[in-house]
């Protein structure tokens, strides 16, 4: 079973060419894991947002964004997005919840909003999934 840490772990969800990685120096690798350790510890936050990231992160929005588009190809804003989207899979696949906790667990307190935010992403609204589906599919 997949585990909330194990999320930011998976090579297969960052979808990031080994070249590509390779080409990480070891400030670029520690800025990259500070980004995902800082979404994970505010998951749940409805007012994390890029700012907030930036701000936690210790540089501008601006500098933030170059970065993550020069290492991942994917703005600040896109990439918490993803990510949330991401772990709402786990919870309502292989966990179980209901799609009002999967929401406010990844920080969207309007359950319509999330519901919206999940369709537009995936192409399928979050109803649709179930414990016994396998939500590889639905990996963006």
């Amino acid at each position: 079973m997949t585990t909330h840490e194990d999320i930011f772990n998976e090579e297969a969800f960052y979808t990031i060419s080994k070249e590509k990685q390779r080409s990480w120096n070891s400030i670029d690798l520690v800025f990259i894991q500070q980004v995902l350790l800082i979404i994970q510890n505010n998951m749940n936050d409805e007012t994390f947002n890029a700012a907030t990231l930036a701000q936690k992160s210790f540089v501008s929005i601006s500098q933030l964004n170059r970065r993550l588009k020069k290492l991942l190809n994917i703005s600040s804003a896109s990439l918490i997005r993803h990510i949330r989207m991401h772990y709402a899979i786990e919870l309502l696949t292989n966990k179980g919840f209901s799609i009002r906790r999967t929401a406010f667990e990844v920080g969207y307190k309007n359950q319509a909003n999330f519901c919206r935010c999940f369709k537009k992403m995936y192409g399928v609204a979050p109803s649709r999934l179930g414990g016994e589906r396998d939500f590889d599919e639905y990996k963006g």
